[in-house]
């Protein structure tokens, strides 16, 4: 107790209640706030509190943590104002710090006392730590709306944790976070904001996610979707001034351009291209390399006579499609020059999935399962046609 504080200061109550939950039985268990509380009911005359009604749960809590801190402690007692900065012992301790130095001839004003005394508060915090932790004391957990408005209070914020795979964390240091950050903010202010781009695959699913009631025993629900529904990726492209390049679908395994889609290729609202299974190649690439270079063609002659004369610069993450030769060179005579993420880092660094994937994948859902409910009722062949349709349709709007 001595490292705790002058045992001396301590009332008989709190002496009682300490040497009481100090106690260990056969098993190693401290006593229990029942049986402390039955104690002193029995002993309450012998200690001089014959008047003082039940000890309750919180009684004993804030008492160990007054014992913790170097306070006294009475039931019954009310200490009224604040209490002093330092605990009677603590305070006693830095006096004779001060004394010693007078001696030695150093000398304190209140500036430098001032600053000594948070380390006597650090001390004690420290040891109270071990105290509390030694008897067990159970503290009161704060409640969540607690937490909640002491987050609020300092102005910190509550957010969503994204999980990824082990691979991509690790592959994410933050030193490599620095050294990124430094290359590309000299690169990017070589280059107007209307003239940097970030291209990412988009990937669409044409299942929907559902809820529904089942039995209390069943963990998961598996339904199956209607059959032959596509699966479509889409390369989307903007530049920092929200400036979108149509959109460049990829379906799978066509030889032809469906005709219900024939109208968006016409209206260059988006532009289709065909892989075995609607993923992006190099071959992918080099097709969607001369749609951005077109674009940027026409762009171009829109902006003003500043702009019109700049380079481009091109941020792409590390997708094996990109690793297409003709296709940077390409990108180089038109000039646009490419910057490639560092492996694995896309979810840290790259803008469309931080800044827009989310919105568009939600906007589009809501699109995309009220149309699917309308397609449901329509029992003709031509539903694959209709869902396909509206999938790229709803995205185009997203």
């Amino acid at each position: 107790m001595e490292f705790i504080t002058d045992i001396n200061i301590l009332s008989p109550m709190q002496k009682f209640i300490v040497e009481q939950r100090l106690a260990v039985d056969d098993t190693g268990e401290h006593t229990t706030y029942e049986k402390i509380r039955a104690a002193f009911e029995e002993k309450k005359m012998k200690l001089g509190y014959p008047d003082e009604k039940v000890l309750y749960k919180n009684n004993i809590t804030t008492c160990l943590l007054d014992i913790a801190m170097g306070y006294r402690w009475e039931k019954s007692a009310s200490l009224g104002g604040r209490r002093f900065y330092l605990c009677p012992k603590d305070d006693s301790d830095l006096c004779d710090e001060i004394r010693a130095d007078n001696a030695k001839g150093q000398l304190l004003d209140r500036e430098e006392i001032a600053e000594l005394a948070p380390y006597y508060k650090m001390k004690r915090l420290s040891t109270a730590f071990k105290f509390l932790s030694s008897c067990d004391c159970d503290l009161e957990t704060p409640s969540l709306q607690w937490v909640s408005l002491f987050l609020d209070r300092h102005e910190i914020p509550y957010r969503k944790v994204r999980e990824i795979e082990p691979k991509r964390y690790f592959a994410c240091p933050g030193e490599e976070v620095m050294a990124y950050h430094q290359g590309v903010k000299n690169l990017m202010i070589q280059f107007a904001r209307q003239c940097i781009y970030n291209m990412d695959e988009f990937m669409l699913s044409c299942l929907k996610a559902r809820n529904a009631a089942c039995p209390k025993h069943v963990k998961q629900l598996i339904s199956k979707g209607v059959p032959g529904l596509p699966y479509i990726s889409a390369l989307l492209c903007h530049n920092m001034d929200d400036e979108a390049v149509p959109s460049f679908f990829v379906l799978p395994g066509l030889r032809n351009l469906p005709l219900e889609l024939d109208e968006f290729s016409k209206s260059c609202e988006a532009f289709f291209a065909s892989s075995p299974k609607g993923w992006a190649t190099r071959e992918i690439f080099l097709l969607w390399t001369f749609h951005l270079t077109e674009y940027l063609e026409r762009h171009r002659k829109q902006m003003c006579e500043e702009l019109r004369d700049r380079d481009t610069l091109l941020i792409l993450d590390g997708n094996m499609s990109r690793e297409c030769p003709l296709a940077l060179s390409i990108l180089r005579l038109h000039r646009v020059h490419v910057y490639i993420f560092p492996s694995h880092c896309t979810h840290v660094y790259q803008p469309f999935d931080i800044g827009l994937a989310g919105n568009v994948r939600k906007k589009f859902s809501k699109y995309y399962r009220a149309k699917l409910q309308e397609l449901e009722q329509d029992t003709r062949p031509h539903i694959i046609t209709q869902v396909r349709y509206s999938a790229i349709k709803l995205l185009i709007v997203a």
